[in-house]
């Protein structure tokens, strides 16, 4: 199913709704619900400068994993816009965490201090040099601003990589130490599968 909103098109699949009827039915509905929200957001602050940049229409698909926005600029922006447009995403997580630690510190309301570190973690996870997310396609963007593209593209691969095997070795050290490492698993997982599926990262 497709709302318009604009000239923003989302896309509401069951899969969507099912997760929905779940966050409201569980104990981690809170939660759930503010990770989603801050994902949300940040989608925005993507579609807020694509839409500046003159994309006359987005679509927004809406997913249990999160949102994500498609753009018929993708892959045709100029390097410097496109880093404008991938870096948006992050600092809108900032700009959030920023407001809600402000409130966190003049209401002493626990809601606060959880939005601020929801949006710094997925901010932060955004922005890791790993080629599907945008900290990756803003070195990759850096990158080809100054040297040709097969180097940049082996550059981007060593360096995700690179993350990806830290990851890894942190995510056994917290296990062994005890800690519960089930997001950040998941999260390899994903990793593991995007870099499969993406050819480009050979």
């Amino acid at each position: 199913m497709y709302i318009r909103l604009g000239r923003v098109r989302i896309h509401i699949g069951f899969p969507f709704a099912a997760f929905c009827a779940f966050a409201a039915n569980s104990r981690l509905g809170e939660s759930l619900t503010l990770v989603f929200v801050s994902a949300l957001l940040h989608e925005a602050g993507h579609a807020a400068v694509l839409l500046g940049l003159g994309d006359r229409s987005l679509t927004l698909f809406l997913s249990p994993g999160g949102a994500r926005i498609e753009s018929r600029l993708s892959g045709a922006l100029p390097y410097k816009n496109d880093i404008a447009a991938a870096a948006a995403g992050p600092l809108v997580n900032i700009a959030i965490a920023a407001g809600a630690a402000m409130l966190f510190f003049a209401t002493g309301g626990e809601r606060f201090i959880r939005a601020a570190e929801a949006n710094i973690a997925l901010g932060a996870v955004n922005l890791l040099p790993m080629t599907f997310l945008d900290g990756g396609r803003i070195l990759s963007d850096i990158l080809l601003l100054h040297m040709s593209e097969n180097r940049a593209r082996r550059i981007c691969s060593v360096c995700g990589g690179a993350v990806f095997f830290v990851l890894c070795a942190v995510c056994a050290y917290l296990t062994a130490a005890g800690e519960n490492t089930l997001f950040l698993a998941v999260f390899l997982v994903y990793c593991a599968l995007q870099k499969t599926a993406c050819r480009h990262l050979k």
